[in-house]
C-alpha cells in the first residue's frame, strides 16, 4: 500500500517541513518504508538569482529527496541511523564550497539558501536519530523484559530451595 501526503501553503513559515518531517517519523516509527521529497519553492527561488552551478545543486538534491532521502523501515536500517547518502547534507556541503567564490549580495542569498537547506538537514538528522533510539530502546525491551522474567522465577527458585533445605 502506498500512501502520499502533501502538505501545500503558499505561505511560509506555516510548519509544512517539520509537519511532514514529524508524520514521516511517526510511519517510519511503524516500519513503514518513508521517502521525503521536501520540494520548497523558498529555496528554488533563492538558488534562480546565483549562478547556475548553485541553481543546479539545489535542484539536484530537490530531485534527489524524492528517490533515497529514505528514511526508517527495517530496524537495522533504524538501528544504523545515518543514510548513506542523504541529497540535502550533500547539497549544503556543495553549497558551503560554491559560497566560497561568491561575493555581495550572492554571498548574502547563498547564506540565505545554505540556512534553509542546512535547517531541513538537521530537521532529517533529528529524526533519524530519534528513530535510532527508539530502535534502541526496542532491542533493549526485549532484551530486558524476558531477562528480568527469569532473574525472578531464578530469585524465586532460590528462596524456595532455602527454605526447602532449611
Amino acid at each position: 500500500m502506498t500512501i502520499i501526503a502533501s502538505f501545500i501553503s503558499q505561505k511560509g513559515g506555516v510548519g509544512k517541513t517539520t509537519l511532514a518531517i514529524g508524520l514521516a517519523a511517526l510511519a517510519a516509527g511503524k516500519g513503514w518504508d518513508v521517502k521525503i521529497a521536501d520540494l520548497d519553492r523558498k529555496c528554488r527561488t533563492i538558488a534562480l538569482d546565483l549562478p547556475d552551478e548553485v541553481n543546479l545543486v539545489v535542484m539536484k538534491a530537490s530531485r534527489a529527496k524524492a528517490r533515497s532521502a529514505q528514511i526508517g523501515s527495517s530496524l537495522r536500517r533504524q538501528l544504523a541511523g545515518e543514510a548513506v547518502r542523504c541529497p540535502t547534507r550533500d547539497a549544503c556541503d556543495a553549497l558551503l564550497r560554491l559560497g566560497a567564490k561568491l561575493t555581495g549580495e550572492q554571498a548574502v542569498l547563498n547564506g540565505q539558501l545554505l540556512t534553509a537547506m542546512t535547517r531541513k538537514s538537521l530537521l532529517i538528522d533529528r529524526m533519524r536519530r530519534d528513530l535510532c533510539l527508539r530502535a534502541r530502546l526496542r532491542v533493549w525491551l526485549l532484551m530486558h523484559v524476558p531477562l528480568s522474567f527469569a532473574l525472578v522465577a531464578a530469585l524465586i527458585a532460590h528462596v524456595v530451595s532455602v527454605f526447602y533445605y532449611w
